[in-house]
């Protein structure tokens, strides 16, 4: 098993619309330090691993090094408590999962494995967000493709997250400040199930469904003031802390779908509005 330890160094510092402070990085710098990472490495801003039956691995997007404002700020509406901004770099390319891990992807695991398939509630599985899946069985997955690959695989650290999220933006969502069903699938649109992945469209770094469809594990123990560790991944998949999910679901409401928005529960916890994404260390 692979821990992601000392990886981001933190220093101090219809339609639903939520005000905040302005400003952003534009979408073409993003793109274009993306590109640069990428060359890099010798890789493809897209890319996936073949598995040792031939087929593809998840699809992957390298997301470039840098710096980012992690929270909210106080003007921002419907902010919560434990939404302490500050600064926090990134200081290495690393990869993120461009959509969250699918069923098709998940069940071929189960298949190898043996392992239970999780229950989709009728809504298709397929290109489906896999759901009803605990912080261990992402674990358990992330183990599975390293033997399958020889590459490691794990869930993004609470700071990655929010990062990839944002993707140079400021604003409560990576839209801006306004939010609506075309954007994002959440309980305003009035369609209660998980969608297929790669329907909405992406943010800057090529990045489908950040907001909404389904919550998303990350590696993180939950602290409420932001003491660093959402800069690091739980040492073991038996350590009992709250881990934080990301990224609101299908049903919530806007709120909670904000970049900076968290939630949190035990490792396991399953629910059918909660999958996961995957990042990838060169």
């Amino acid at each position: 098993m692979r821990h992601k330890k000392d990886r981001i160094s933190s220093t101090s510092a219809a339609t639903h619309t939520i005000t905040t402070q302005p400003g952003s990085v534009a979408a073409g710098q993003i793109q274009a330090a993306q590109r640069d990472a990428a060359l890099s490495l010798k890789h493809e801003v897209n890319f996936h691993d073949i598995l040792k039956d031939g087929s593809p691995g998840p699809e992957m997007v390298v997301i470039p090094p840098g710096t980012f404002l992690m929270g909210s700020p106080d003007a921002e509406h419907e902010r919560a408590e434990d939404e302490h901004q500050h600064a926090i770099t990134i200081g290495h390319p690393f990869a993120m999962g461009r959509y969250a891990v699918t069923f098709a992807e998940y069940d071929a695991f189960c298949d190898a494995t043996g392992q239970k398939k999780p229950l989709d509630m009728g809504w298709g599985r397929e290109q489906h967000p896999v759901i009803n899946v605990t912080w261990n069985d992402a674990l358990d997955y992330c183990e599975w493709l390293y033997i399958q690959t020889g590459h490691s695989y794990w869930l993004p650290t609470e700071a990655e997250w929010e990062y990839c999220c944002r993707a140079g933006t400021t604003t409560p969502f990576y839209f801006g400040s306004s939010l609506s069903p075309t954007q994002a699938h959440y309980e305003d649109d009035h369609i209660s199930k998980t969608q297929a992945v790669g329907n909405l469209p992406p943010n800057a770094l090529g990045l489908y469904e950040m907001h909404g469809n389904v919550w998303e594990w990350t590696c993180s123990e939950y602290e409420k003031d932001y003491r660093g560790a959402e800069t690091e991944c739980s040492q073991s998949k038996y350590d009992l802390g709250l881990r934080v999910y990301r990224g609101g679901s299908w049903l919530n409401k806007p709120t909670w779908l904000r970049s900076a928005a968290r939630s949190h529960r035990n490792p396991g916890h399953r629910h059918h509005n909660l999958g996961f994404r995957l990042t990838m260390m060169f």
